[in-house]
């Protein structure tokens, strides 16, 4: 059995002295918090880690987390995938039952994340550590690089009891950060998705209500990550693409909105469809018109 990882080599690990440890351990008590406006109205909290604990941060995630084997049914946060080989996996279903966990990173806890430290051989005072460190008034905090990594590995063993579930029962199951998706060729009964959300909350995580939906292609595209599935054909929802191109336009006008931010925005339309689709191109061009003119 491999012996448990000590302070000595996390020093090694990450480049750091001992008191430097603590002095980013002390870091914790400084993250500041912003608002965020949400898609569907209001705003959601933010923490925000300092600088150098943010970066510390970053080395805990190539170093530590980045290595562990994922499960395939996960898309969010993973290498090499994504929003798109999320909703793929669902390409061919004709029903899909949508669901997403209340406030999930805020019901993370300490015994939790400690779990995982365990799975990466620390013991003692190191799973202490760098508990403290990825973690934020008892939570963990949206804006620290480790929090997806580490709630993937928080669901590790929920995606494996969902994905057995789902093969029982003729069901593709995914999940993307905190939305779960089980998908069928035909449909789900009321039956088997009370047993899926029952199944969620034995294992200990919660849901929120007011965002679970049963989806049939008889009523349209399945909406899976902001992505339309229907009859193995993926597309941006009608209404993303509608606020994209508003995006644009204003942004052909507003020399404040960078071109860094217009690409980062037409990241995903590129990754479902390879290029602009011409509703979005035409403005497209128009920005780039416009930043043309400006710089001359």
């Amino acid at each position: 059995m491999p012996e448990p990882r000590d302070l000595s080599y996390l020093r090694i690990l990450l480049g750091r002295e001992e008191e430097e440890l603590e002095e980013l351990r002390q870091l914790t008590a400084q993250y500041h918090t912003v608002e965020v406006p949400k898609r569907r109205g209001g705003f959601r909290t933010i923490a925000i880690p300092p600088d150098d604990l943010k970066a510390f941060q970053r080395d805990v995630l190539k170093f530590l987390l980045r290595d562990f084997r994922i499960d395939g049914a996960v898309h969010g946060a993973v290498r090499g995938r994504n929003t798109k080989t999320h909703a793929a996996e669902h390409e061919y279903a004709q029903a899909a039952y949508i669901l997403d966990f209340a406030n999930a990173f805020g019901h993370v806890t300490r015994p939790m994340v400690e779990k995982v430290w365990r799975r990466c051989l620390f013991d003692g005072d190191e799973v202490s550590y760098l508990t403290d460190i990825v973690m934020c008034n008892g939570s963990l905090p949206q804006g620290a690089p480790t929090s997806n990594a580490i709630w993937n590995l928080v669901c590790e063993d929920l995606d494996t009891v969902l994905g057995r579930f789902a093969a029982d029962h003729w069901l593709v199951y995914t999940r993307y950060v905190d939305e779960l998706v089980f998908s069928h060729p035909r449909h789900l009964s009321q039956e088997l998705r009370r047993a899926i959300r029952c199944t969620v909350r034995d294992a200990g995580f919660v849901l929120n209500p007011r965002k679970s939906r049963y989806c049939h292609v008889r009523n349209g595209a399945l909406p899976i990550t902001g992505i339309s599935v229907s009859d193995g054909r993926l597309r941006l929802a009608k209404r993303r693409r509608e606020r994209l191109r508003a995006f644009l336009h204003r942004a052909a006008r507003d020399s404040t909105i960078s071109r860094e931010r217009v690409e980062g925005r037409l990241g995903e339309v590129r990754l479902v469809y390879g290029e602009l689709p011409p509703r979005l191109r035409r403005p497209y061009e128009q920005f780039l018109e416009t930043r043309s003119a400006s710089a001359l």
